[in-house]
């Protein structure tokens, strides 16, 4: 049996099973197995669903080195709500990943966190854990336009190309970002690292200024304004960028 015949057994059952005439394709058979079994009988259901990416996916092996940034694609068989953030595992062939996703990650994705979705991640890494940055979600139509010009570089030539004539603020491209609270002064606060034209910076800012709304749903691959601060570990006026 070839594997259009095969393709077709495996659609005649879906369709017995599910009460319905629909002609499924290969990557349609594959996920709903998946979503069924948690396994794909035939084929690795993460192999199939090919992406721009995946030459520069981050070997498995090299997930316990500390990394400013990683990327790994997988299926998510489970997502275990916290308090205020959440944990998901997915499977990467025979590998099982625990990502965590912070506050305001959890935010703006949450809703791609199903059990079965293909997901692309951009994290980092750090002391064996894996920290979510954003994602691709395959099994969604939407664009993650923001998220594709992160990866495919379109963000950096952006800023490389902003002209800074009667400017008075800088702009980055956001590669990481954390909140905290300062154990010292008791204020919200952000650790972010950023692409400014030709280099990289990390800058901590906190919650200070009335007349500049504290950002609290930053995230990576977001353009931001910021001025520049007397301690050059700091900058001040953070906020999203208006472009």
């Amino acid at each position: 049996m070839n594997m259009d015949e095969t393709i077709e057994k495996r659609s005649q059952l879906l369709n017995y099973f599910f009460n319905q005439s629909v002609e499924y394709t290969k990557e349609d058979i594959l996920a709903r197995e998946y979503a069924a079994l948690s396994f794909s009988p035939k084929e690795e259901y993460v192999d199939v669903f090919k992406t721009d990416y995946d030459d520069v996916l981050t070997p498995i092996t090299d997930l316990q080195n500390d990394l400013p940034e990683v990327l790994i694609k997988g299926i998510v068989v489970d997502v275990d709500m916290k308090k205020s953030y959440c944990i998901i595992h997915i499977q990467n062939k025979a590998d099982n990943i625990s990502v965590s996703v912070d506050t305001n990650v959890l935010k703006r994705y949450g809703d791609y966190l199903q059990k079965g979705h293909l997901l692309l991640i951009k994290g980092h890494t750090f002391s064996n854990k894996v920290y979510m940055h954003f994602l691709i979600d395959y099994n969604s139509d939407d664009s993650f336009i923001l998220e594709n010009n992160y990866l495919n570089k379109e963000s950096e030539r952006f800023i490389d190309d902003i002209d800074y004539t009667n400017r008075y603020d800088l702009i980055g491209l956001v590669r990481q970002i954390k909140y905290f609270k300062s154990k010292k002064s008791g204020k919200q606060c952000i650790r972010l690292q950023v692409y400014e034209k030709g280099k990289e910076k990390t800058y901590i800012t906190c919650k200070n200024n009335p007349a500049y709304p504290f950002p609290t749903d930053l995230t990576a691959g977001m353009f931001v304004s910021y001025s520049e601060s007397n301690n050059s570990a700091f900058c001040n006026n953070l906020q999203r960028a208006q472009l």
